[in-house]
């Protein structure tokens, strides 16, 4: 007698993916000192990427803000440095623009001398919103953090004692790729497309999404084995 092979696609529920992965695009990263989050109702439009710099061409920078103090590395320009303003604090910072292979701005460094970081995040929550300020592991080489999120930008205060930094750069999209598995026995066999996400900030965090959506996938499979 011939049997004949019953072939099923799976696919995961998209509304799922998508919540799952905006869900993602806000978490703070995994830490258990992380105070709750707190949003700013209206966003300050100062701090887009543009506006910030990001993306910014060394061109477009020295013909707005000036010629600058350029470092050179193999005769490649790596950075651009400024004294600008920034938050509204009183006094002018070191500003560096440092530079992709396209001379193209992938992040922007603030470095504040004399200045200890915790006396700094009041003055740019006022700007920003209220900051997340996880609990410092004690092998970090930091002693103080704050992170702030604002119209896709990610703001990072670091304190080294007296020095503290500010580190600017665009928060990446996150994407969903498709994982093909096909699992065959003498009747059925299963096609699936398992998303896997990719891009978030927090990779810990992505590590359990991505485990969340394997998990969903295999118990999928094997209802499916089980009653054909």
């Amino acid at each position: 007698m011939n049997t004949k092979k019953t072939v099923i696609t799976l696919a995961l529920s998209c509304t799922m993916i998508a919540n799952m992965g905006a869900a993602a695009y806000a978490a703070p990263a995994a830490n258990n000192g992380v105070k709750p989050a707190q949003t700013t109702t209206q966003l300050n439009n100062n701090y887009t990427t543009n506006k910030v710099g990001l993306g910014l061409t060394l061109n477009q920078l020295q013909q707005s803000k000036g010629k600058g103090k350029i470092e050179y590395t193999s005769k490649k320009a790596t950075q651009i440095e400024y004294k600008e303003k920034w938050f509204n604090l009183k006094n002018p910072v070191t500003t560096q623009y440092i530079l992709d292979d396209n001379n193209k701005v992938i992040q922007v460094t603030l470095v504040f001398d004399n200045t200890v970081a915790k006396q700094l995040t009041p003055s740019i929550s006022k700007e920003l919103g209220k900051a997340y300020e996880p609990v410092i592991d004690k092998s970090s080489p930091s002693d103080y953090t704050a992170h702030w999120k604002a119209n896709g930008v990610s703001f990072i205060l670091q304190g080294y004692g007296k020095l503290s930094e500010i580190y600017i750069t665009s928060i990446p999209a996150p994407k969903a790729s498709k994982l093909p598995i096909i699992a065959n026995n003498k009747f059925i066999q299963v096609n699936m497309n398992v998303p896997v996400l990719s891009g978030l900030e927090d990779s810990k965090y992505e590590d359990q999404l991505n485990d969340i959506l394997m998990r969903h996938a295999m118990k999928e499979k094997s209802e499916v084995y089980e009653h054909p």
